[in-house]
């Protein structure tokens, strides 16, 4: 794993849920949630590494093989960042099942598919109103990054393959950055490295704020 992963949060978490609750009939969406966790997190690492790779061989103005490969690994690392909260919210959500089944429904496919942000926030807000666990939903909600993060990815996997907006400058030194055509977005390994920091940020709040819930709460 990356050394910006909370391993030692990570296997906490899991040592005490897997103990306690380790042959709940339900603890199998617990587990694959935690295992998507960790791959999403090192996949978004990963296809990170790629694409500023891609940059620093190619450029931001390559031929069209080269820069489908660059859209490829844009699209996956976004897809994985975002997908690295959702199962996260998953294993979240099976946690508060473990707890507090009445509040956490997951026996159907529907109440799966019905889990999110939203779903979780609500879920903890009615079986827990008192603890501080509930706060973290929305300070991940209002995080700037991560709605930035959100947009991007609904855009590439719903929408559009945005293009680029390419500027000729007298040398390297005077020609502004290729811009991405999603909010003029500047197409350089900063977009990566902003969206990986926060990640990093972003899952180790989570899943301080969660080994704290369950040492009080299982």
């Amino acid at each position: 794993m990356s050394d910006s992963f909370p391993v030692e949060f990570y296997e906490n978490i899991y040592n005490i849920i897997v103990k306690s609750f380790g042959k709940h009939q339900f603890y199998e969406h617990y587990s694959g949630a935690w295992n998507a966790l960790s791959y999403r997190y090192q996949a978004s690492i990963q296809y990170g590494d790629d694409f500023i790779n891609t940059l620093d061989v190619f450029g931001t103005t390559p031929n069209p093989l080269d820069r489908f490969t660059q859209e490829k690994l844009l699209f996956n690392f976004y897809s994985s960042v975002f997908s690295t909260f959702e199962s996260t919210y998953y294993g979240l959500y099976s946690i508060g099942h473990f707890i507090s089944p009445k509040h956490f429904p997951i026996s159907s496919p529907k109440d799966q598919q019905r889990i999110s942000l939203n779903s979780t926030k609500e879920a903890y807000l009615k079986a827990f109103p008192t603890d501080q666990i509930a706060d973290l939903f929305d300070t991940i909600a209002n995080n700037q990054q991560y709605i930035k993060i959100k947009e991007i990815r609904n855009v590439l996997s719903h929408r559009t393959a945005p293009g680029r907006r390419m500027f000729v400058g007298i040398d390297m030194r005077n020609t502004p950055i290729t811009e991405w055509k999603l909010n003029n977005t500047p197409l350089d390994k900063k977009l990566i490295l902003e969206c990986v920091e926060s990640l990093s940020q972003q899952i180790n709040y989570i899943l301080h704020k969660t080994i704290v819930f369950i040492e009080k709460n299982v």
